[in-house]
């Protein structure tokens, strides 16, 4: 898995076998989202760390 996918996983707090699907809006907007529902986060948003190379 590149470490682009495994940042967002970590940021969205995605576990591993959690049901997702994506919705297609328009042809430019792909959204993905959980089948269940989670309580929306209360605090600042977690930081994704600097990808080096």
């Amino acid at each position: 898995m590149s470490t682009f996918r495994l940042q967002v996983a970590e940021a969205s707090k995605i576990e591993k076998g959690e049901d997702m699907e994506w919705v297609i809006e328009d042809k430019n907007t792909f959204v993905l989202q959980r089948v269940k529902k989670l309580e929306p986060r209360t605090s600042k948003p977690m930081p994704l760390k600097k990808i080096t190379s």
